[in-house]
Parts: structure tokens; C-alpha cells; sequence
């Protein structure tokens, strides 16, 4: 199954080391550099730099072509005024 997975924080990363080991195709998206780095230093995933609120970091991860994405993320993207 290939996984889109937004967000590299705790359950980011735990959901991925998870889907890792059952032998899907991962692809983790993060806007921290070193989260994304520190996961493909682990994980046999691709990864990818970038906001998972943004059309053109979610074009790039290949959401088309994703059997599931999950956001894993902390910040809803809501604005609150």
C-alpha cells in the first residue's frame, strides 16, 4: 500500500517505523529539515521537506497516486480571529 504520512513529529514517526516495517511504501512529508532527514537516516521511506497544507508539497509527494494519507500533525491550519 503506498501512505502519504503529514507530520514527522511522535506519532508521524511512529505510524511511519509501523508501515516501514510491514513493508508499505512510505512517503513522510515535514516542514523540519532534520525531522525529515532523521527519517530517511531510519526508514526506508522517501521523503519530502515541505508543508502538508500546501497543493504543490502534496503534488510533489504524489497524493494521486497514495492508497492513504493520514496527517499526523499538530496544527489544524484553522485560523482563529
Amino acid at each position: 500500500m503506498k501512505v502519504l504520512i503529514i507530520g514527522a513529529g511522535k506519532m508521524g514517526m511512529a505510524i511511519t517505523r509501523q508501515l516501514s516495517e510491514e513493508g508499505h511504501d512510505i512517503t513522510l512529508v515535514d516542514r523540519d529539515a532534520d525531522k525529515v532527514k532523521a527519517a530517511s537516516d531510519i526508514y526506508d521511506v522517501i521523503t519530502l521537506q515541505g508543508s502538508g497544507e500546501s497543493f504543490d508539497v502534496l503534488r510533489s509527494a504524489g497524493v494521486k497516486d497514495m492508497d492513504l494519507l493520514i496527517a499526523a500533525t499538530g496544527d489544524d491550519a484553522v485560523e482563529h480571529g
